[in-house]
């Protein structure tokens, strides 16, 4: 699978037409979208029930802090690249 996933993301950025775009987009999200379940079913076998609530809990809080990082590291990747300030479009280069 991941041998798989890492193909889509080598050849996302190069593709013949539309419909490929869309195919891969499909392929992508899917795969994106199977990864916190199987994360949490990972987590529920490898940890005894005694600490199962705090490992997960762990994990849920890498997303707050995953977005903090990615705040202050905008931030500072965005001065080096405007020093004299962002453009009339802001830091819209920034947002997904």
């Amino acid at each position: 699978m991941l041998r798989y996933l890492r193909g889509v993301i080598r050849d996302y950025g190069v593709v013949p037409h539309e419909g490929v775009f869309y195919t891969l987009r499909l392929l992508l999200g899917a795969c994106e979208a199977g990864f916190f379940p199987g994360i949490i079913f990972y987590l529920t076998l490898w940890f005894p029930a005694v600490y199962r609530a705090r490992v997960v809990s762990f994990f849920m809080l890498a997303i707050p802090i995953s977005s903090i990082v990615y705040s202050v590291s905008n931030d500072l990747s965005a001065s080096a690249y405007y020093p004299k300030g962002p453009s009339r479009y802001g830091r819209a280069w920034a947002r997904p």
